[in-house]
């Protein structure tokens, strides 16, 4: 969905639960999810209903499923949405090491 243009926030959530539905979990189960931006606060625009993810955004993708009843499962992604046409692009986690080497790698 986000290489077909901009978007909203709500549609995107709604297009990532359905594609996690597409794997099993039916409607009784329980699917959360939040598409919001990322930056230096925890949670930065786009991130109400009607906003754009557009070209240029920074998301964060995050979803949520039960798979037990004492169990869930828990995905997330932050992409760089890219101009109309083209694949998002993944960011790498950073480095959790302690080690200042590590960043070097």
């Amino acid at each position: 969905m986000l290489t077909a243009g901009p978007e909203s926030v709500t549609a995107v959530a709604a297009d990532l639960e359905a594609e996690v539905r597409s794997f099993g979990f039916d409607t009784e189960q329980t699917v959360a999810t939040v598409v919001a931006g990322a930056g230096l606060e925890p949670r930065e625009r786009p991130l109400a209903g009607g906003d754009e993810v557009g070209p240029g955004s920074v998301v964060r993708l995050d979803v949520a499923g039960q798979v037990g009843p004492d169990s869930r499962i828990r995905i997330a992604d932050v992409l760089v949405v890219s101009d109309e046409g083209e694949r998002p692009e993944w960011l790498a986690a950073p480095s959790q090491s302690l080690s200042p080497a590590s960043l070097l790698d």
